[in-house]
């Protein structure tokens, strides 16, 4: 909760988080998240920022809810037979693993720079109220630039002015995580974790 994750280089799937063998019934929550700056760096590997699939073919994938993260400038190289940047520049998934994610923006800046794609998703994300680079299909989502404050320096705020960000108070709420150990430090442990 309330955690930025940013600036690693691998060689392998997930430079970001790497989730794995978690079984069917296991979950991590990624709550107010921030995952900036990743590069997987070995040819064809997925999830700049975050993958969750076996390791090494081994083992069951994983399983992962993203509410109000940002993931941006999250990279992978390009695949070694075709020379293309690969889908999952910023969230891969095995077909056995899943990611529920939410009033998220997913994920832009994430694709090498190839325009039209590749998607920043590979894999069965369900994904809603969330502005999603290239769009993705699922409930209220959109395909804008989210307007960070500065991008470069990880600072991704959303812009209030000259133009307000049109991710602003789009999110559903009601899929916030109850805030059980007070992480939000307003003195309630039964209502919302507050973003």
């Amino acid at each position: 909760v309330n955690t930025r994750i940013f600036d690693s280089l691998s060689t392998l799937n997930g430079a970001g988080v790497y989730l794995a063998r978690m079984g069917s019934e296991n979950w991590i929550d990624f709550t107010n998240c921030v995952f900036w700056d990743y590069f997987g760096s070995g040819a064809g590997v997925l999830g700049g920022g975050i993958y969750l699939g076996p390791t090494a073919g081994v083992g069951s994938g994983g399983n992962a809810k993203l509410v109000n993260c940002s993931f941006a400038d999250n990279h992978c190289n390009a695949d070694a037979t075709t020379g293309f940047p690969v889908d999952g520049q910023a969230l891969g998934l095995s077909p056995d693993s899943q990611a529920l994610v939410h009033n998220s923006i997913l994920f832009w800046n994430n694709t090498n720079g190839v325009a039209g794609g590749p998607k920043p998703i590979a894999g069965p994300a369900t994904v809603n109220y969330s502005d999603v680079e290239y769009n993705w299909p699922g409930t209220n989502n959109i395909f804008s630039d989210p307007l960070f404050v500065n991008l470069q320096s990880g600072d991704l705020s959303l812009q209030l002015t000259p133009t307000a960000s049109q991710c602003l108070d789009r999110g559903d709420y009601s899929q916030l995580p109850t805030d059980n150990l007070d992480v939000d430090g307003d003195g309630i442990t039964t209502g919302e974790i507050i973003p």
